[in-house]
Order: structure tokens, then C-alpha cells, then sequence
């Protein structure tokens, strides 16, 4: 019991019978993320200090499959040692599990087995293989960034996108009537100094 405790890191998650939210202390760990502040129980019902509250993805592998998890309303706390998975709140969900001889183990609502734990505490297991998946943040800006700095796209497919799937006869004309627009501006900017260069 004792090397469990002195191998644990700041990415492990422990199941917990007693607490009644999610809670993750990294941020970096949300796809989605609010900020609030609250005081919420931590682990043995430790008062610990709540900073956000979003989603969180994660994934077990075992039995040599992976499984997919997307935890909602999970709270931020960054001074919490461990980063907890309610037991009562996967219960809710419409999972299922059940403990003996030291094993925790959860099962999906199509009755999988979808996560193993090692038991530490009388309310706590620790999670095997149970991993926060990458955020998708990142990823999803940078491809916006690169579309919308995609210079292989035709004009009229970039007008296209940006007025709401207009035909091209469409495109033309709205840009034809904004060119000639803009000359008539130009030129009348480009007379007012002549004209006041002949008044002098």
C-alpha cells in the first residue's frame, strides 16, 4: 500500500464511492473549461478550492481494447492531489460497478468491462490505465487557421462560403457591384485635391 502511494503522479485518476463530482487538477486536461469558484470535497472530504468546471475526455485500455469516456461537469481544483472519478456520478450515467477482494471493476450499460482499480482506502481505487485524452483544442485552431488561410481555394469558392452558398452568377455580380463601388470611391478620393489645387 504503502509503494502505491509513493508512485502515484499527478495523472493518475481514483475512483471514489464518495465524492459526488468529477475532479481534475489540470487544466490543460478540459476540452471545454469555465471558470468559477467554489469550495467543493475533495479526497477523505478535504476541503479543496474549485476553479473551473467543464468537460474532460479519457480513455482505459483493457483486455486489450481501449474505451472512450467523456466526463461532463468535471471540476477543476489544481491543489488537489489526485484527479478523482465520482463512483455515484458513472452510477447515474447508467454504468455499473462492484468491488471485492481489493479489485474495482466498472462495466458500461451494454455490460463491458470498461475500467480496472486497485483498492488504496476503504472509498478509493485507484484506476489502471486511465488516461485524460489529448485535448482536441489545438488541433481544431489550427485547422481553422489553415482554411481560412488557404490560398488554393478559387475566389469565387471563398465568396461562395462566406455569403451562404450563392451561385457563381450570384458571386460575380455582388463582386462586380462592390468593384465599381470601390473605383468610383477611389477616383472621387483621387479629384479632391486636384479640385482644391485649382480653387488656390
Amino acid at each position: 500500500m504503502k509503494g502505491n502511494n509513493n508512485s502515484f503522479t499527478l495523472y493518475d485518476w481514483l475512483a471514489d464511492s464518495a465524492t459526488t463530482s468529477h475532479i481534475a487538477n489540470m487544466q490543460r486536461s478540459f476540452q471545454t473549461f469555465e471558470p468559477i469558484e467554489d469550495i467543493v470535497n475533495g479526497v477523505s472530504n478535504m476541503k479543496t478550492h474549485a476553479k473551473g468546471r467543464g468537460t474532460v475526455k479519457v480513455t482505459s485500455f483493457i483486455n486489450g481494447q481501449h474505451y472512450k469516456f467523456l466526463l461532463t461537469d468535471v471540476l477543476y481544483a489544481p491543489t488537489n492531489t489526485h484527479n478523482l472519478l465520482s463512483l455515484g456520478r458513472c452510477d447515474t450515467a447508467g454504468g455499473n460497478y462492484h468491488g471485492g477482494q481489493g479489485i474495482l471493476t466498472m462495466h458500461a450499460s451494454n455490460g463491458n468491462t470498461v475500467a480496472v482499480g486497485t483498492k488504496l482506502s476503504n472509498n478509493l481505487y485507484r484506476l489502471q490505465d486511465f488516461k485524460v485524452s489529448k485535448p482536441e483544442t489545438t488541433n481544431s485552431i489550427n485547422r481553422t487557421y489553415a482554411f481560412q488561410n488557404n490560398t488554393n481555394l478559387a475566389t469565387w469558392e471563398i465568396w461562395h462560403r462566406r455569403f451562404g452558398h450563392l451561385g457563381l452568377t450570384s458571386l460575380q455580380t455582388k463582386i462586380w457591384s462592390l468593384a465599381s463601388i470601390l473605383i468610383k470611391l477611389v477616383q472621387s478620393m483621387i479629384a479632391r485635391p486636384v479640385q482644391n489645387q485649382n480653387n488656390s
